[in-house]
């Protein structure tokens, strides 16, 4: 077994069997369809914790819109902004300059960023001389495009209204499909930010898989590559992992890394699996611990963070335990009376610690739902953690 591992954990790679993610799909296929008919897309929000496969997402979009002959573009905000060049793979290549001239500044690369991006004119190889709205209204009018904003959460505000100014301009005159993909922070930003974009775009929610989708996940790729694994072993990875994909594909990886190299097997041995979760376990305390670094020296955020990872405990038979949002708060602000002796600073504290927190991924709110775990064992260590630092 010297092949490369078909697990794709981190970066947003393709994975070998997308499991689970069928209602999501469904949606843009359907958004899809309203494009390459020539109708009117209110766009898309796509939002949920890191490493639940929302770049994957986009990734199989991009796909499906090339295999029906449009043009799609995955594009990732750089320190804020949008440099022009994010757009280039939008608009036909012979009207892209090589140069541009700013403000009669000559000599400017193709790298203009943020507000002055959409500000920018230039001619193109048909003497067409425009702005990037204008360049992208007349590719549109010409063929149905797609843009795919990942990590859309980064933009600055000034951009971001930029962007969805000249988003909703185009979209409102020619074929112009938008989808932004992002942490659980992405819809309240996109609500400070005063868009009106997000009221009227379809939002999807991507939080874990289901069970079987999350067995599948590990299972299918094992099998296509003529490796069994049991039922028991498998059962063990699925509840370790939660159900979430980026753990998943960490998993899955693991499991190839204990066999690579073993020749031809029919079915994995304990000692393969109990090699491949030493170095899963590892990954994970990795990742954890990281995680955990950002919060470990804000003693009100560690505070915050226990008291919401303790509020989400008591489910019964393993269902997630679901809150209200505002809840989260008040338990945050009694959970700080000691640090915070001042009633008024410790609600308006624990607000600001709340929206910290789903900023962040600790938990988020699904659309239409109520607040839950981002990574419930991430609280969990969380938990430990600030038991260990208390005692001291």
């Amino acid at each position: 077994m010297n092949r490369s591992s078909p697990f794709t954990p981190g970066y947003g790679g393709m994975p070998p069997h997308l499991a689970g993610r069928e209602a999501e799909q469904a949606l843009l296929e359907e958004a899809l369809v309203v494009l390459k008919d020539g109708g009117a897309n209110r766009g898309i929000v796509m939002y949920g914790p890191r490493g639940m496969g929302k770049t994957v997402l986009l990734r199989w979009l991009e796909r499906r819109c090339q295999a029906e002959g449009v043009v799609a573009s995955v594009v990732y905000p750089e320190k804020g902004g949008l440099p022009l060049g994010k757009f280039a793979g939008l608009l036909p290549k012979e009207w892209l300059p090589a140069q541009l001239s700013v403000g009669g500044e000559a000599g400017i690369d193709f790298g203009v960023k943020a507000m002055g991006a959409f500000n920018v004119t230039w001619s193109t190889a048909n003497n067409e001389k425009g702005n990037l709205e204008s360049h992208l209204l007349d590719a549109c009018r010409q063929a149905p495009r797609a843009l795919l904003l990942d990590e859309a959460h980064t933009l600055d505000e000034g951009a971001c209204q930029a962007l969805l100014t000249m988003v909703q301009s185009v979209a409102s005159q020619a074929p112009l499909l938008f989808v932004m993909a992002g942490t659980p922070g992405l819809a309240p930003f996109l609500g400070a930010v005063g868009a009106t974009f997000v009221g009227r775009s379809k939002e999807i929610g991507v939080g874990a898989l289901s069970p079987q989708a999350a067995a599948d996940a590990i299972r299918i790729p094992l099998q296509s590559a003529g490796i069994a694994i049991r039922s028991d072993a498998l059962d063990a990875v699925i509840e370790d992992c939660q159900c979430y994909p980026f753990f998943l594909q960490e998993w899955g990886d693991a499991l190839w890394g204990a066999v690579k190299g073993k020749g031809r097997l029919t079915e994995l041995t304990q000692e393969q699996v109990d090699a491949a979760n030493k170095d899963f376990r590892e990954r994970k305390e990795a990742f954890y611990a990281k995680r955990y670094e950002v919060m470990r020296n804000n003693k009100e955020l560690l505070i915050a963070a226990n008291a919401v990872s303790e509020r989400f405990k008591g489910a019964e038979d393993k269902e997630r335990v679901r809150l209200n949002p505002d809840e989260i708060s008040i338990f945050i602000e009694r959970s700080l009376a000691d640090a915070i002796p001042d009633d008024k600073a410790r609600a308006a504290k624990a607000l600001e610690l709340e929206r910290e927190l789903n900023r962040s991924d600790y938990f988020w709110q699904p659309p239409g739902g109520k607040a839950e775990p981002g990574i419930s064992s991430f609280m969990a260590y969380v938990s430990e953690r600030y038991a260990e630092k208390t005692a001291l």
